[in-house]
């Protein structure tokens, strides 16, 4: 529907330069501009409508323009075909009063657990759109012969949200997967989750997009030790450390008793086909 709406913006400005016109540079570029903006307003407005269903009040979704820079850390530039007009923007998430927020629901009976809840379903609504833009790949058009391009830098390859207080920007981040779940403020692990060891290849409990391993082994793995669009690195909280083993069976020597609960034999099967599945 949106690639549709795209093309009758497209027509629609080439009908306005005057039938069989000869568009200027200038007038080919205000109008490629405005078809990128076009793009990425009416992906910015689903992903507010959808986010309107969370309970976080007073969420704002935002976007802007971003460097080649900032993109290529989600996307492989390099093997990317060039474009005559191409276009980088980012989504962010933000809320007022969210520190005051994370307080008051931190202080409740059940502790973590209502703002936990209330940041995985967030998560799992951004994914919903993210699936159903497919922005995994950049928007492509022409206009007089001329390519472009326009991404979208939204963490579609890494399983998180992190929305940031309005006035201090604090981040908050929620992390989850098939293997579980994090939360972390400003950097710092406040709240973790492994799931049990019979969920991780069934895709359920922990709701993905459409990159999870568990549904679709070709496609881009996350990258989880990638620098994020803000400005700290992020490492997905594997509390094995699974990264730090050379093969699967050193990885399962070490933690064959941890996975068994206390017997080595029990658990050495396990130990190994957890490493094996960190490292898809």
């Amino acid at each position: 529907m949106l690639k549709k709406l795209l093309a009758g913006v497209l027509a629609a400005l080439i009908a306005g330069s005057g039938a069989g016109a000869t568009m200027t540079p200038e007038q080919e570029q205000q109008q490629a501009d405005q078809i990128a903006k076009d793009y990425v307003k009416e992906y910015v407005s689903d992903m507010r409508a959808e986010m309107k269903k969370g309970d976080l009040e007073n969420l704002k979704v935002s976007y802007s323009k971003c460097s080649a820079e900032v993109c290529g850390k989600e996307f492989d530039l390099s093997r990317r075909e060039r474009a005559d007009y191409i276009y980088y923007y980012q989504v962010g998430y933000g809320c007022e009063d969210l520190n005051k927020k994370y307080a008051i629901m931190t202080t409740r009976d059940g502790g973590l657990k209502e703002f936990v809840d209330i940041m995985r379903d967030l998560k799992e609504l951004k994914y919903d759109v993210i699936d159903s833009h497919d922005i995994d790949d950049p928007y492509e058009t022409e206009i007089n012969d001329k390519t472009i391009q326009v991404y979208i830098v939204n963490d579609q390859f890494m399983p998180r949200i992190m929305v940031s207080d309005a006035e201090s920007g604090t981040n908050y981040e929620m992390w989850s997967d098939y293997t579980g779940e994090s939360l972390y403020v400003n950097n710092e692990s406040v709240y973790h989750y492994t799931a049990p060891r019979d969920t991780f290849n069934s895709g359920t409990g922990y709701k993905n997009n459409k990159k999870d391993s568990s549904t679709s082994s070709n496609k881009k793995k996350y990258n989880y030790n990638s620098s994020s669009s803000s400005k700290h690195k992020y490492t997905y909280s594997d509390p094995y450390d699974a990264e730090d083993y050379d093969n699967a069976d050193d990885f399962a020597e070490e933690w064959a008793e941890e996975f068994g609960d206390g017997d080595y034999d029990d658990g050495y099967d396990d130990a190994y086909d957890y490493w094996e599945n960190a490292m898809d």
